[in-house]
This record gives C-alpha cells, structure tokens and sequence, in this order.
C-alpha cells in the first residue's frame, strides 16, 4: 500500500529515470471494488486484475506524459476510468493515481505531482490465527492437521495484486490467465468473486512452501490451501470437520474465537513442473453468527488496507 509522498526532487530523478526507458509498469483500477461480474459471478479479468506494460511499449514525454503503444488489449478497459500505475525504481517499489485518456497519439496517462511509496501493511490479527482439519477413518493417521497463515499473506483482507512481490508478478500473472481459462468442474453455486486466484497464484509463483500445509485467504465462503506436492492431504468427495482459531487482540489475555464447521475441496490449483499446489475449499455449517463475524473481519481488514492507501 502507499505510504509517503516523494518530495519534487525525487519525483524529478524517477520521471527522469521512466524516461530513460527499460521501465516496465502494472496498470490496475484504483477502485477494485467496482464494475464488471459476469453472469457466473466471476468478476472481469480488466475489472479486477492488472495490466502488465513492457518497457518497449512506453514512451516517457518531459512533459510527464506516459503514452502507451501498442499495450495489451486489456489496457483499453481503464479507459476514461481512474487508475493505479506501479512500477520499481532502484528495487523501490513506487505508484500514483492517475487517468486512463485517449489523446491523437493513442492511450496516454499523465504522471501527477504526487507518487507515493509502497509497502506492505502488516495484518497483526492474522497473527495467531489457524485452521485444523480434522481426518475421519480411513484418512491420514494423524487425525489432524494444523495450519497456519502462510508468511506474508494477509489472510483476511480482500486479495490485491498489490500483495504481489514485482519479481514474481509476470510469473503470476502467466498462471492466472491459464486458471481464468479454466472451468469449474463442478455444478455448485460459484464463489461471489475469483479472488482467491490472486493468493494462489503469488505462492505458486514464489514457488516456497513449508512442512505443513498453510492457509493463503479465509472469507466466509472459502479458505485456500498452499501445500508442498500435488495437496493430496484433502481430497475431492470429502467433508472434512474443521475449526478456525480467531484470536482476539483486545482481550485482556490470550483469547480466541473457535468457528466450527465443514469444508470440503472445490477446486485444485497446480502447474506444470511447481512441485506445489492449491487447494480451494468451501464452507459448509456454519453458524450464521459466525459467517456476520466473518464478514466483518473483512470488512475491518480492508478498512486498514484502505486507510494505508490513503495515508
């Protein structure tokens, strides 16, 4: 998320430095939230996903003015729309906001006074948090296995690109338009939304998993999986019991809050020569207070991603 503003001498060296060329860029909505759900729920590769733009498609004007030649198709779905364009500048990872505009020479967009630093916001009430599931006969001997949140990902929050590291995020990208390609294999209802594939994608592409079984996102609907090998720990066709630990910060000591429910595999996500996998599971039983709370660790866990963006 973006932190602090550059000062005008810095932002005079990276408008110097985009110029120079050999700078490629990511274009994304500045507000995810909005626009494009297909009929199937699945929500618009342009209205959700970024644009990667190669360095040879950039022309860097001194007036500050970015033109794009030749971009991907996608590119024109930001059109007249506001915009976030992030890109690196000596392993600084920079943004601004800005709009998408059609000008005689083609697409163009106009490099604003302010750019903005990004950092990672930490999700201190992931902290704590785990998922066991627990085995029933005939399944793995342990009887159960305990996960927890993979490093670095904010669990709870609404997935974003932004959570990407750059070395990884062409890698990425390549995966998600082979996963988008895909179609559920499945009749159930889908997901209000595809962006557990952001997730998924980020641990495929950084290609590092641990012993056990981690957790990459929880909502109310889902909780993904990243495993070493093919994720064969949970298998299609069975309902799994399990237990979420929410811990709660504000307690006078170590408290959590236990959700108990079902789940049960929805979907596998792997690659060709990855020896890792994820595994999308969806909730069944649980308790109706349980999904509001949910809900609301979202909603709390956006808010604080919002707010860094803004600060």
């Amino acid at each position: 998320m973006a932190e602090a503003v550059l000062t005008g001498i810095e932002r005079e060296l990276v408008l110097k430095y985009l110029m120079d060329g050999n700078v490629p860029v990511t274009i994304m909505p500045a507000a995810q939230k909005q626009d494009g759900t297909h009929a199937d729920g699945v929500r618009a590769v342009g209205a959700v996903f970024p644009v990667a733009v190669k360095p040879e498609q950039l022309k860097v004007l001194d007036s500050g003015i970015i033109l794009l030649q030749n971009p991907a198709p996608a590119v024109r779905t930001f059109l007249g729309r506001p915009v976030t364009v992030e890109f690196f500048f000596n392993k600084l990872g920079l943004c601004f906001t800005t709009e998408l505009k059609q000008v005689s020479a083609g697409l163009a967009l106009v490099v604003p006074a302010m750019i903005s630093r990004i950092t990672e916001v930490p999700d201190s009430r992931a902290k704590g948090f785990s998922a066991t599931v627990f085995y029933s006969g005939g399944e793995p001997a342990a009887g159960s296995v305990c996960c927890m949140p993979a490093p670095g990902f904010s669990v709870f929050a609404e997935p974003s690109w932004n959570d990407i590291p750059h070395e990884v995020a062409a890698t990425a990208k390549e995966y998600l338009d082979c996963f988008m390609r895909q179609k559920p294999q499945d009749n159930l209802p889908v997901f209000s939304n595809a962006l557990y594939l952001v997730p998924a994608c980020r641990y495929l592409a950084q290609n590092s998993a641990g012993a056990k079984p981690s957790v990459l996102c929880v909502t109310h609907e889902y909780i993904v999986f990243g495993s070493a090998g093919d994720g064969s720990f949970l298998r299609e066709g069975v309902e799994y019991a399990v237990k979420l630990s929410f811990p709660l910060p504000d307690a006078p000591c170590t408290m959590y809050r236990e959700v108990y429910g079902f789940c049960y595999v929805r979907r596998r996500l792997c690659v060709d020569g990855v020896p890792l996998s994820c595994t999308v599971c969806s909730f069944a039983a649980v308790k109706e207070e349980d999904v509001r709370f949910m809900q609301e660790l979202s909603k709390w866990a956006m808010s604080i991603k919002q707010q860094a963006a803004i600060s």
